[in-house]
């Protein structure tokens, strides 16, 4: 083991195998200031540039081959719903493939998993709450309001009221 000068702070340090000229706390405090310097930044940030303009073929087969909907649909539903696909398409065939409220069969969006949410109030689920398969639009009204029955009925009440062009 021999030692060597900091070409920095001319304190004495191990010789590293790498052929650094400063020790681990000036080369540390010279990564800072680089950080901190802008022509730095632009020369890293060109670096970074024109490695990807060179390498765009390889890098977008890399992230397609990382890339799967299949499990990206399947790892959202186990963590916001406690569902697996298999009992996500079990409710579904129990619902005809149809949204619970309006029926429709070919939402224009993938049908969203409907869970009570006084049990669970956030954005995720325990299996326990799920109540069915809603299309976009139902599942945006009943959330609008507010999961609340009243509301529900009363603007059905006030919908019936004008049937037809009739004035209340």
């Amino acid at each position: 083991m021999s030692l060597v000068t900091c070409g920095r702070c001319g304190g004495e340090r191990v010789r590293t195998s790498d052929g650094s000229r400063r020790c681990l706390p000036c080369r540390a405090t010279a990564r800072r200031e680089r950080r901190k310097d802008p022509v730095a930044k632009a020369r890293a940030r060109a670096a970074g540039k024109a490695y990807y303009a060179g390498h765009l073929e390889e890098i977008r087969a890399r992230d397609r081959a990382r890339y799967s909907p299949e499990k990206d649909r399947t790892y959202r539903l186990r963590k916001n719903r406690g569902l697996t696909p298999q009992e996500f398409t079990l409710l579904s065939e129990r619902q005809g493939h149809a949204c619970a409220i309006c029926g429709e069969k070919n939402p224009s969006r993938a049908f969203s998993v409907d869970h009570d949410h006084d049990c669970c109030p956030g954005k995720t689920s325990c299996r326990a709450c799920v109540r069915g398969l809603l299309c976009n639009r139902c599942n945006r009204a009943i959330g609008l309001f507010k999961d609340d029955p009243s509301l529900l009925e009363a603007s059905a009440k006030y919908l019936r009221s004008y049937l037809g062009g009739a004035r209340p």
